[in-house]
């Protein structure tokens, strides 16, 4: 899934069994200083205690937490939150609409931003809403000066739909890392882009949707998966409620459950409910709004659960749980190889963890591959924090005596230890 850009949907996600928030999206306000024609605005506060708590009972650190709005700097405890995130998360990031202030921007211990531009026209700007566009343009400038990762927001309108090859080149000018391109909710135009921006895996990843007449939003962009996988373990929070996602939210859907009084743990059981129970393809919201990305990642999810296993002429399901024991019978437990469809060696031995549910290990194995040993730490669990194969299409495990060292790039061997 990297080749998308989009830092919460990677291969490492796609195959992640543990129990804790991978990705946690945070509005703080509704309140903004901007009048964007496109926003759908909301009025509504963060309920900080209640979200503090729930920092509180997450036992480890989540992958990426993503602090928005609204406008999250005119919020009261705007750098106190931030700081709280960053103890509490191994990413942090901020979207913002750029007007708020330098100093606060670099101290706030985001490792990553995403502003909103679109457009190079200060009078434009103003007319979509911009109050002090130029202080934006200054703070981006500044930001990506001091090496920070800077990604920008770019909404196509009837207001700039013309122009949108002009406008990513000046976004792109003033050193930013990446443009998340998108059209408006509020309007039917495509953009005609032309240039490769193979540099800019986000901004191509949509380029390329674009010149294939592909919408980012919907049924226009992928076939919904009935289920939504991601919602499992990706939880946003607007008051005091958590919802499938920020769009579901904007456009008016029913929030899962509420925040108060309830841990990280119950909030993702009643995702999971509600990801069991909810039927996405039969959703208004899902069919019309559901972003590309998130549509081809639970697509994918999808995908791998039917994956058929072979085991020493023996089948199974990924969907069963079936554990495949080690035995010392042979120097070798087991050969896997991957057939046509497969990407990648490196990372195998951790699908195979993956595919088999042998949740807890404890130091019984050691991993190799035909690069060298790759040797797990500590007791391991099942907890996700690797990276895995994507677009894995069958698996065939054959008796470890038929191995030949010399093999492809295709095999992994896995091996006990005797402890």
């Amino acid at each position: 899934m990297e080749n998308t850009g989009f830092s919460e949907i990677t291969n490492e996600r796609l195959f992640y069994t543990g129990e804790n928030i991978w990705y946690l999206e945070v509005a703080l306000t509704g309140k903004c200083n901007f009048n964007c024609v496109y926003c759908n605005r909301f009025k509504s506060e963060l309920d900080v205690g209640s979200f503090y708590n729930l920092l509180d009972s997450h036992y480890s650190q989540i992958k990426h937490i993503q602090i928005t709005g609204g406008e999250p700097t005119t919020h009261p405890k705007f750098m106190e939150i931030m700081h709280r995130c960053r103890d509490n998360a191994i990413h942090v990031g901020l979207s913002t609409n750029g007007s708020g202030n330098l100093l606060d921007y670099l101290n706030c211990e985001a490792d990553m931003f995403s502003i909103s531009l679109d457009d190079y026209d200060l009078s434009i700007l103003e007319k979509r809403g911009y109050k002090k566009p130029q202080l934006v343009i200054d703070n981006i400038k500044a930001l990506c000066a001091a090496k920070r990762y800077v990604n920008i927001g770019l909404v196509i309108d009837d207001l700039n739909y013309t122009r949108a090859e002009e406008i990513i080149k000046y976004i792109l000018s003033l050193g930013v890392n990446d443009i998340k391109i998108a059209t408006s909710t509020k309007s039917e135009y495509l953009p005609v882009i032309d240039g490769n921006y193979e540099k800019y895996p986000i901004l191509n990843y949509r380029v390329n949707r674009f010149k294939n007449g592909l919408d980012n939003r919907g049924n226009q962009s992928c076939d919904l998966v009935p289920e939504c996988g991601i919602v499992k373990n990706d939880v946003t929070i607007v008051g005091n409620s958590h919802y499938p996602c920020l769009v579901y939210f904007r456009e008016g859907g029913r929030p899962i459950g509420k925040i108060n009084n309830s841990s990280y743990k119950n909030i993702l059981n009643e995702r999971a409910l509600w990801a069991e129970h909810h039927d996405c393809s039969e959703d208004e919201i899902c069919k019309k709004y559901c972003m590309d990305f998130k549509c081809e990642f639970n697509k994918a999810l999808s995908n791998i659960e039917d994956v058929e296993i072979s085991v020493n002429g023996f089948k199974y399901n990924s969907k069963l749980e079936e554990i495949i024991e080690p035995s010392s019978k042979y120097g070798y437990d087991a050969v896997v190889t991957f057939k046509k469809g497969a990407y990648g060696c490196k990372y195998n031995e951790q699908l195979v963890v993956k595919l088999y549910n042998l949740t807890e290990i404890h130091n019984r194995y050691s991993t190799y591959d035909n690069k060298g040993k790759i040797a797990f730490e500590s007791d391991i669990h099942a907890t996700g924090q690797w990276k895995y194969l994507a677009d894995l299409k069958s698996v065939v495990i054959s008796d470890a005596t038929e191995f030949n060292e010399k093999s492809s790039d295709e095999s992994v061997i896995i091996k006990e230890d005797n402890v």
